[in-house]
């Protein structure tokens, strides 16, 4: 992919160690989100750019069948190791390795700006 890209994934694998302050302010967003998403149980969601997966586990207490997809493996860590029941997969918003119609809804809670 493009240049955008690789400076976006060099950035976040250097911030990941670091990045629970940044996520308690986009924290204050994720009802909403998760609410928008339709999160209820038997809801099938997919959360884009998943970061530490404070949205993801948030849908997930809400009852949804949640799937985290990010790019930066230092970020997946992260959330695995915080929430280790998550659905997380390693993979690029430009091109998801899923099916049409694999989820009900899709989510991204300050990732999608990130994306060329």
């Amino acid at each position: 992919m493009g240049a955008l890209r690789d400076f976006e994934l060099a950035g976040w694998q250097s911030a990941a160690s670091a990045y629970g302050g940044f996520a308690g302010a986009t924290r204050l967003f994720v009802p909403a989100l998760v609410q928008a998403a339709g999160a209820k149980p038997g809801a099938r969601l997919l959360d884009l750019a998943c970061g530490t997966g404070v949205a993801a586990q948030a849908a997930a207490d809400a009852g949804a069948r949640v799937t985290g997809v990010d790019f930066s493996p230092a970020m997946l860590a992260t959330a695995r190791s915080l929430h280790p029941d998550l659905d997380l997969h390693a993979g690029d918003a430009q091109a998801l390795p899923f099916a049409d119609a694999s989820f009900d809804a899709v989510m991204s809670n300050f990732g999608i700006h990130h994306v060329e």
